[in-house]
């Protein structure tokens, strides 16, 4: 490892509704490497989805601190924010979120475009994504003609477009078999160990955990004591 990429200091969210509070998270601190690629556990309705979006610069904490790369997201107007996801986070979702009017390369490329990458650069760009994630060959398909599996391999292609430095998958391997599940997160994995990604992936898979360098559990909103990354 070669340092904190993200750090999470005493985080607690509350939602407040018709005059109640629904606390979600409580007092979570967490330090996320540089090259570590670990999972976030735990029942459902535990936070752990909320902890993924306020590292993801989507959702703002109650109470506590979150720093990334040295910058502090508590002190973001919106449009920062808007350009910290942009430029700094790759979003994988359990459901693979495509355009099925789109080929793989044109998911792939309307990303970078969205970033400013002239569509020329683009293309060359996606391609050579899609290629990392063992897709070569399939630039041209549509999402209806790919398996689930190949989908799901499309959107981390996405999440990869903008080569960012934390990576967040939520559930990504819900979907999928033990045999594509396992595929799609050596993906990551690799792209941790080989480029210093970090990626930290919410799971209730346990079929997947040992390609893990830790795994962080969860309940009822608090982060339970968990050991070191490797």
């Amino acid at each position: 490892m070669s340092g904190a990429l993200a750090e999470v200091s005493e985080v607690t969210k509350v939602y407040r509704t018709g005059g109640q509070e629904f606390p979600a998270l409580s007092e979570v601190s967490l330090r996320l490497e540089s090259g570590e690629f670990s999972m976030l556990a735990g029942p459902s309705g535990c936070g752990k989805t909320t902890l993924l979006s306020i590292l993801g610069g989507v959702l703002r904490p109650t109470t506590g601190s979150v720093s990334v790369l040295g910058n502090d997201l508590s002190t973001m107007t919106e449009r920062e924010l808007e350009d910290y996801r942009l430029s700094t986070v790759g979003f994988i979702f359990q459901g693979h979120n495509l355009l099925a009017c789109l080929t793989a390369e044109e998911n792939v490329t309307v990303m970078l475009e969205l970033r400013g990458t002239p569509r020329r650069r683009a293309r060359e760009r996606a391609r050579e994504i899609l290629r990392r994630v063992k897709l070569g060959g399939k630039e041209h398909k549509r999402p209806p003609d790919l398996s689930i599996g190949e989908r799901q391999r499309v959107a981390v292609a996405r999440a990869l477009a903008g080569d960012p430095q934390l990576i967040l998958a939520d559930e990504p391997t819900a979907s999928l078999d033990a045999a594509n599940g396992t595929a799609v997160m050596a993906v990551l994995r690799e792209l941790a160990k080989t480029e210093g990604k970090t990626v930290l992936t919410v799971t209730h898979d346990n079929r997947i955990f040992h390609l893990a360098d830790r795994v962080l559990q969860m309940e009822d909103g608090r982060l339970l004591v968990s050991e070191e990354p490797l």
